[in-house]
């Protein structure tokens, strides 16, 4: 096994510099579906956030509600709701890009680990 490695090294080492065998930055295929949770969780944390404010300015506030003839004319900002509603449209989407990461990392993974197994398969045959 120790020469197979050996073999490998002097392969890339004895090769002179060409196209084929710089060194180069892999190539990783896109993945549609952690690109697609990607884009959801952009679209979540979006959408919170701009609920968030719809819901500040139109939920009614604990005073508007024990108390309604006092703040009949004017409508208060319900900082609450936009809090609540903003960080939890924050939360998930950010589980949702997270998730695509992990996804995104994993296909890096299998991609290096791939390519490795067929160098190891390529300097086999040549023994």
């Amino acid at each position: 096994m120790n020469n197979l490695y050996e073999k490998m090294y002097n392969m890339r080492a004895n090769d002179p510099p060409s196209a084929s065998n710089t060194p180069e930055k892999p190539e990783v295929p896109k993945n549609t579906i952690a690109q697609v949770l990607k884009v959801i969780g952009w679209i979540i944390i979006i959408l919170g956030v701009v609920y968030g404010f719809v819901l500040g300015f139109t939920k009614p506030t604990a005073d508007e509600i024990n108390y309604p003839n006092l703040y009949s004319d004017s409508e208060q900002f319900n900082a609450q709701a936009l809090a609540i509603s903003s960080i939890t449209g924050t939360i998930a989407g950010l589980l949702f890009i997270a998730i695509s990461e992990i996804i995104t990392l994993l296909f890096k993974n299998l991609n290096a680990q791939n390519k490795l197994i067929d160098l190891l398969f390529k300097c086999g045959k040549e023994e």
